[in-house]
């Protein structure tokens, strides 16, 4: 199970760095920074459930 996880966040993670260009956190302080990731996170999220859409569209 921990392989599994691992893999997962690991791709979450590298997906963010990669393809949204998330290098680094413009805020500072700790409440800002989970809300910075916090965006990131909605997003990626939100592009997961686009490709899911268009593939059930299709």
């Amino acid at each position: 199970m921990m392989k599994q996880w691992g893999r997962d966040v690991e791709t979450c993670f590298a997906d963010i760095k990669g393809n949204q260009l998330f290098r680094r956190l413009h805020l500072r302080g700790l409440t800002e920074v989970k809300t910075e990731l916090a965006l990131a996170v909605v997003v990626h999220n939100m592009r997961k459930m686009q490709i899911d859409i268009l593939k059930k569209a299709a």
